[in-house]
């Protein structure tokens, strides 16, 4: 008895792997074809989606539809692998794991994909029985391998062993960026994770791709940058306030990792520099409290501010985040950049940028342009989160809740007192305070309410913006905006999480006149 074809085919009638060209090769097919071309570039290209045209430097995949304009443009030497496919399949591929259609997508690169195509070359060749369900399944494997690389980040897949030596690196480095002034050595930062010093730097690379010293070289220096642009002291004192000892080098370093002088830095603040004594300035000065409030002592702070897509980590502490389908720029809060979420998509930083069975708080300007249930941030495991700041129209309005374990999801949580209004900007801040085990909601800095929690736990998962992440499946998407967002690594003060309500470079201007 014959076997019944697979019930959604799918077939492969072109193939590159790897394909080369010159700087210039371009593409446009203007009625695209009758057959869905998939497209993933690993070097420069200007890229054309069903939104506009940009530059990409490389990492960045597109599915076109049949019928749709098909256009890129090689910036450079351009290496891509691409695949053209059809049958009833596809479309249900597309639908089951939400593959963004015509919508240029910035990826790391699919080391699953060339080997996968080769395989299905394979069948195609041999032709043995059924070899069009095997051609099938290869294709099907593609679609859910990268639906898994863009929704479920680098922490799937991993072994037990790596899942713990990441978590012990990702400590080691928290706990040195909270002492940035000490001069730490590859010997001292092994001795916090009990390794031995060749082993620690073999790691601490294969994690973060870079060593330990090159890392924190990095974050000094953006620290650095920080102090230059909301402080008025000379860059002599800056670099020292960080570590540096010689000014030669430090000014080397701040050029050829920060791509301008440090001087550049120093002159977009608006006041002007103060020679003396700067341990006194550091000290005893409200401008330098609220600069190391608001932009030293984060664990992570994202002022959306970069120009174009990019989404980093104004600190240099944590990996750019990854923007999908329906997530871009517009506009914010503070007048420079935030993230605007059509409701259909999302963004994702791809470590857990905090310890959540510790004590932390999270805040960010949200706006909301819907009424329903929708996230704004989370954090937590393959199940659910550990932590999630949403808007729940039904429940109150804005809302810190907290899950009472990794196998449980049943949340506790503290709501707002009253609803806000769509398109209104509100400043929410959530507090987990494990000393006093109770979690505390504040809205446009002033405290709304507290609980009490008692059984916090570890998240060891991607951080989600606009979403959270729940059994496996992207859930309560956020319709609205976002701006400043900041997490700490410790409670905030209803005086401190009131600063970051009206804290800004116009009120440390006017501190500083004041003084």
């Amino acid at each position: 008895m014959n076997a019944k074809p697979y019930p959604y085919p799918i077939s492969l009638s072109l193939v590159g792997i790897d394909a080369a060209h010159d700087m210039g090769y371009t593409v446009d097919r203007r009625t695209g074809s009758d057959e869905y071309l998939f497209e993933f570039f690993d070097s420069p290209i200007t890229l054309l989606d069903s939104q506009d045209r940009r530059q990409y430097s490389g990492g960045v995949f597109i599915l076109y539809a049949p019928g749709q304009r098909q256009y890129f443009r090689a910036d450079g030497p351009l290496t891509h692998t691409w695949l053209q496919l059809s049958g009833a399949g596809v479309a249900e591929c597309i639908e089951r794991y939400r593959i963004p259609v015509n919508q240029a997508v910035e990826t790391p690169h699919p080391d699953f994909l060339a080997s996968l195509l080769r395989e299905a070359l394979q069948h195609q060749a041999r032709k043995h029985r059924h070899w069009e369900d095997s051609v099938t399944e290869v294709c099907r494997a593609i679609f859910r391998r990268l639906s898994r690389a863009l929704f479920q980040t680098d922490l799937v897949e991993i072994s037990p062993y790596q899942r713990h030596m990441l978590a012990t690196m990702q400590g080691v480095r928290a706990h040195v960026y909270k002492d940035l002034q000490r001069r730490w050595t590859v010997e001292d930062m092994a001795a916090v994770a009990s390794m031995s010093p060749q082993r620690f730097a073999v790691a601490y690379r294969s994690c973060f791709g870079a060593g330990p010293i090159d890392d924190l070289i990095d974050v000094r220096l953006r620290h650095t940058e920080m102090l230059l642009r909301h402080l008025p002291i000379t860059v002599v004192e800056a670099a020292q306030h960080f570590g540096f000892n010689t000014g030669s080098n430090f000014h080397v370093l701040f050029r050829e990792r920060m791509g301008r002088s440090p001087r550049k830095s120093a002159q977009a603040r608006a006041f002007p520099a103060i020679s003396g004594s700067s341990e006194d300035l550091w000290e005893n000065t409200r401008a330098a409290k609220k600069v190391d409030l608001l932009y030293i002592r984060p664990a992570g702070h994202w002022s959306f501010d970069q120009d174009g897509p990019a989404v980093e980590d104004d600190l240099g502490k944590h990996s750019p985040a990854a923007l999908f389908h329906g997530v871009t720029k517009e506009k914010g809060r503070l007048g420079g950049g935030a993230l605007y979420f059509d409701g259909t998509g999302h963004a994702v930083i791809a470590e857990t940028v905090i310890d959540t069975s510790g004590s932390y708080t999270v805040s960010a300007w949200l706006r909301h342009d819907k009424q329903g249930r929708m996230t704004a941030i989370s954090i937590g495991n393959l199940h659910h989160g550990a932590f999630y700041l949403q808007y729940i129209s039904q429940e109150g309005g804005f809302k810190f809740a907290v899950t009472v374990s990794e196998r449980d999801p049943l949340a506790i949580f503290v709501a707002s007192s009253a609803p806000s209004h769509d398109g209104e900007w509100r400043h929410v801040t959530g507090v987990h305070d494990a000393e006093n085990c109770e979690i505390r909601l504040y809205i446009d800095g002033v405290l709304d309410g507290r609980t009490p929690y008692h059984t916090p736990w570890r998240a060891d998962r991607a951080t989600y913006l606009g979403g959270c992440e729940v059994m496996d499946t992207i859930r309560d998407r956020w319709t609205g905006a976002m701006d400043d967002l900041r997490v700490y690594d410790r409670v905030l003060s209803t005086s401190e999480i009131e600063t970051l309500y009206h804290g800004g470079d116009e009120e440390l201007s006017r501190d500083r006149r004041e003084e």
